[in-house]
C-alpha cells in the first residue's frame, strides 16, 4: 500500500500521454477523407479498501480509444445518396439528349423542314423550272439526312451509356472485394477485443462511394470481438465478412430499337436477377433502356424474367425519343408520299414516292401485299430517305394535281404546302398532335420537363446529402480549436500527475533514506 499515491500518480501520467497520443492523430488526420475524431474512453481504477477507514482511489485506467461515429446518420447518408446517384446520372444523360435534339430544333431537324417548306414555296411559282427542282430535291435530302444523324448521336448515347454502365459495374466489384478484405484485416485486429478505427474508417469510405452506385442494406453483426460485416443489393448479398458475390454485365440483352445489336445486361455472377431501387447504374439503366417499373416490390434495373410482375415505362429514356422520332418520320414520309403519289410528273407518268429507305427505289422496298405497303412498317428516322428515283430523275417530281395538265400547274405543291399547317397532321394514335413542327417542339418541350424533373431532384438531393454530410462533420469531425484545448488540458494534466510522483518521491526518500537518523 505504500506504493499506492505512486501509481495513482503514474495512472495519470499514462492516461494522460495516451489522450496526448490520440489528439496528436486527430490533428495529423484532420484533412484526410472519412477521418473519424478518436477519443480515449477512461474509468476510475478499482478503489483500494482500508480497513475501518473505507476506500480510497487508485487513479485512472485506459478502456479503449473509440471512433465517435453516429451510425444512424451513417444509413442516412447512404440511402439518401443511392438517390442521389440515380438522379445525378439521369441528369447527366438527359441533359446530353436534349443537347442533340435541342440542336434538332435550332439547327437540325426544325431548321431543314422550314427550308424544305420554303423550297416547295418556290418550286411551286416555278414548276417546271430545274434550278427549283433541284433545290426541292436537296432540301429533302437534308430533312433526311438530319433526321438519320440525329438518331444515330442517340444511338451513339445509348452505346456510351452501356459502356458507362460496364465501368460502373467494375467499381461495385473493386469496392466490394476492398471492403472484403478491410473485413477480414479489421476481424483479425479486433479478435483481441481492440478497435481498429482507422481501418473502419477507411472501409466506410468506400462503403459510402458503393452506396452512390447501388442501393445497399448493410449491417454488421455479432458481439464484440467476433463482428462481422454484411452489405445486401436488392436482398442479396454482395458482401458477407470475407466473401464477396460479384455483379456481371453480359453482352447479351436485346436492344429494343435494333434487333441487330445487343446491350450489357447487369446481373449477379450467379445469373440470378439483380433488382435496384436508386444509385447510378439504376439511373443509367433508366435512361439507356427507357426505365422498367416494379409493380410490386421496387424497381428491376434490367429487363425482367417474368413479364406479368414488371411494367414497362418508356418515359425518361433513349428509346422513348427515337421512337417519336421514328414516327415523326413514319407520319411525315406517308402523309407527303401520300400526296405526292396523287400527283402527275414532267414525263406524264403518274407520282412516285418522295419518301424511302436507304436511297432504294420504291419497286425495292415497297412490296405490297393485301393492299398493306410495307415501306411504312419498316421506315425509321435512322433510314428514311429520299426515293431513288426522285434522286436520279427531277423530271419525276410530281407537281401536276391530276392524271394530265399544263406543265405549269402545281396543284401538287399547294396541297404539300398546306401540311405544315395542318393541325391533324399527327392525328389519333399519335403521342403528339398537330402540325409538323410542333410534334418536334413538343418532343423537345417533354424532354425538357423530364430534365428539369431530373435536375430538381438531383439539387433536393444535393440540399440533403448537404445537410446529413455536415451533422456527420459535426459528429465525427476534428475541430483543430477543441483539440488544441484538448493538447493543453492533457498537457497541464501530466505535468500535474508528473509533479505528483517527484513529490511522492520525495516522500518516500524523506521515509526511507532519512527517517530516525536524528541522533546519530
Amino acid at each position: 500500500m505504500s506504493w499506492l499515491g505512486m501509481n495513482t500518480a503514474m495512472t495519470g501520467m499514462f492516461t494522460s500521454q495516451r489522450n496526448l497520443y490520440t489528439v496528436n492523430h486527430n490533428v495529423s488526420n484532420a484533412n484526410k477523407e472519412g477521418y473519424s475524431r478518436q477519443q480515449v474512453k477512461t474509468s476510475s481504477n478499482i478503489p483500494q479498501h482500508i480497513a475501518g477507514k473505507g476506500y480510497i482511489g487508485t487513479g485512472i485506467g485506459t478502456d479503449s480509444i473509440e471512433r465517435i461515429r453516429d451510425t444512424y446518420l451513417d444509413k442516412k447518408y447512404r440511402t439518401e445518396s443511392a438517390t442521389l446517384g440515380k438522379w445525378d446520372m439521369k441528369n447527366m444523360a438527359l441533359g446530353q439528349i436534349e443537347g442533340v435534339l435541342r440542336g434538332s430544333k435550332e439547327e437540325g431537324i426544325n431548321v431543314n423542314l422550314d427550308e424544305l417548306y420554303s423550297s416547295i414555296e418556290e418550286l411551286s411559282g416555278n414548276p417546271a423550272d430545274l434550278s427549283y427542282r433541284t433545290s426541292f430535291r436537296e432540301k429533302v435530302v437534308a430533312v433526311t439526312k438530319t433526321m438519320n444523324e440525329t438518331v444515330k448521336r442517340l444511338y451513339k448515347q445509348q452505346k456510351d451509356l452501356n459502356f458507362e454502365i460496364k465501368t460502373k459495374v467494375k467499381q461495385v466489384n473493386d469496392y466490394s472485394e476492398q471492403i472484403s478484405s478491410l473485413n477480414s484485416e479489421i476481424f483479425a485486429m479486433e479478435i483481441d477485443g481492440s478497435n481498429a478505427n482507422d481501418l473502419r474508417d477507411h472501409r466506410d469510405v468506400l462503403v459510402d462511394k458503393l452506396s452512390k452506385l447501388v442501393d445497399i442494406e448493410f449491417e454488421e453483426k455479432g458481439e464484440i470481438p467476433t463482428r462481422k460485416f454484411e452489405i445486401a443489393v436488392g436482398g442479396k448479398l454482395l458482401v458477407e465478412h470475407d466473401t464477396v458475390s460479384k455483379l456481371k454485365c453480359e453482352d447479351r440483352m436485346t436492344n429494343v430499337l435494333n434487333e441487330n445489336e445487343s446491350l450489357y445486361k447487369v446481373e449477379w455472377a450467379d445469373g440470378a436477377d439483380l433488382k435496384l431501387k436508386g444509385g447510378e447504374i439504376r439511373g443509367l439503366l433508366e435512361v439507356r433502356d427507357g426505365g422498367y417499373e416494379d409493380t410490386d416490390q421496387g424497381a428491376a434495373a434490367t429487363p425482367p424474367l417474368v413479364e406479368a410482375e414488371f411494367e414497362y415505362n418508356e418515359s425518361n429514356g433513349i428509346p422513348y425519343y427515337i421512337k417519336k422520332l421514328d414516327e415523326f418520320a413514319k407520319v411525315f414520309a406517308k402523309t407527303l408520299n401520300d400526296i405526292h403519289n396523287e400527283g402527275t410528273n414532267l414525263n406524264g407518268d403518274k407520282g412516285t414516292f418522295l419518301f424511302t429507305i436507304d436511297e432504294k427505289n420504291t419497286s425495292e422496298v415497297n412490296s405490297v401485299v393485301d393492299g398493306k405497303i410495307y415501306l411504312y412498317e419498316n421506315i425509321r428516322a435512322d433510314n428514311i430517305s429520299i426515293s431513288g428515283d426522285i434522286l436520279t430523275d427531277l423530271n419525276k417530281i410530281a407537281t401536276i394535281d391530276g392524271d394530265k395538265g399544263n406543265v405549269e400547274n402545281n396543284g401538287i405543291m399547294k396541297k404539300l404546302i398546306d401540311t405544315r399547317k395542318d393541325t391533324s397532321f399527327f392525328g389519333e394514335g399519335s403521342a403528339y398532335r398537330g402540325k409538323p413542327e410542333d410534334y418536334l417542339t413538343s418532343i423537345l418541350s417533354t424532354l425538357g420537363t423530364d430534365n428539369q424533373q431530373a435536375d430538381r431532384m438531383k439539387r433536393v438531393q444535393d440540399s440533403i446529402i448537404k445537410n446529413v454530410t455536415n451533422q456527420k462533420l459535426s459528429v465525427s469531425g476534428v475541430n483543430l480549436d477543441e483539440e488544441m484545448a484538448n493538447m493543453v488540458k492533457f498537457q497541464q494534466i501530466f505535468n500535474a500527475s508528473a509533479k505528483m510522483v517527484t513529490t511522492f518521491d520525495q516522500i518516500y526518500d524523506t521515509v526511507v533514506n532519512r527517517l530516525g537518523m536524528v541522533g546519530r
